[in-house]
């Protein structure tokens, strides 16, 4: 079995602890389903599995601005890394379904108490997709 985004080179026992460690989750998305809207606090950055998104903005005259289209593999959200407030800046459709691995980021970033000895190898990981 191929490790999701962000987890090659775990053994299937090290996913399945890191993932109750930090909170990751595996949402399968419909065709133009919102998965983030522009304004609003986001806590995970998303890497698609399988299909596709879209990130867009719209700019103070109503114009819809293209940001980029993710597809396998690809990690979106990282905006919410240093915006005040973890506010996302742009909202994230999915093109047609796709699942994607979730992530969030408040246990990485702001982590409190025990942390997972395998925080550092994600944390790794997502940074060599972005």
């Amino acid at each position: 079995m191929l490790a999701p985004a962000g987890f090659q080179g775990f053994k299937p026992e090290e996913i399945e602890r890191v993932t109750s460690c930090i909170g990751v989750q595996v949402k399968t998305f419909a065709p133009k389903e919102v998965i983030a809207h522009a304004g609003e606090r986001s806590t995970s950055i998303g890497v698609v599995i399988d299909g596709a998104v879209l990130a867009r903005n719209i700019d103070s005259d109503g114009d819809t601005l293209l940001l980029d289209v993710n597809g396998r593999s690809e990690a979106f959200g990282a905006d919410i890394l240093w915006a005040t407030g973890n506010i996302t800046n742009y909202t994230v459709r999915a093109l047609d379904y796709c699942q994607v691995l979730m992530v969030g980021m408040d246990k990485i970033v702001h982590a409190e108490g025990a942390l997972c000895e395998l925080r550092t190898r994600v944390v790794e990981n997502l940074f060599s997709l972005s």
